[in-house]
């Protein structure tokens, strides 16, 4: 894993389906939950959540890759709202393939959810894609929570992907 060589210090992996997480803090636990797949040509792909529990008593952090398309982004969403309903404080972060002005990014917004980038980078785009020279913002962190738990946030380029990697310091 590219990100991961490049980042030794966060020594705690977990993935699912083209997705990781990357930290410094245990894991207590980690699951892929399968999203549903409404068999759009525009958008074949199968695609999951991964929720992990930081340890000890940390919030939880969900990892998303979402359609592009804009029904199946619907699904995407309506099924991470499920999973994540009845959950504590929640960061979800991803790859929404959504600008922030969508009805997926709304759903979040209803349900609670705070985009952090604005919250913290006021002045910048937050722009992640197409890497290395981003046009567009369709990579988030959001957090659910009774304070505010993402006190940074930045993007790296590196040639890890085809995305700046979002890096968030989570204080508790």
């Amino acid at each position: 894993m590219a990100l991961g060589a490049a980042l030794p210090e966060h020594g705690q992996v977990a993935t699912a389906s083209g997705i990781a997480l990357l930290t410094k803090v245990s894991m207590a636990d980690a699951r892929a939950v399968p999203l549903r797949q409404l068999g759009l040509r525009d958008d074949p792909f199968e695609r999951e959540l991964l929720i992990v529990g930081l340890a000890p008593a940390g919030p939880v952090v969900a990892i998303g890759h979402f359609s592009w398309a804009d029904e199946q982004a619907e699904a995407n969403v309506a099924d991470t709202l499920g999973a994540l309903s009845g959950m504590g404080d929640v960061l979800l972060v991803g790859d929404f393939n959504q600008p922030p002005e969508s009805a997926a990014l709304a759903a979040f917004a209803e349900a609670g959810f705070v985009d952090c980038w604005p919250r913290l980078n006021r002045a910048r785009s937050g722009f992640s894609y197409p890497a290395p020279t981003p046009d567009r913002r369709i990579d988030y962190v959001l957090e659910r929570a009774g304070a505010p738990m993402v006190t940074a946030l930045d993007l790296v380029t590196g040639g890890f992907s085809d995305h700046a990697a979002l890096i968030a310091r989570i204080e508790r």
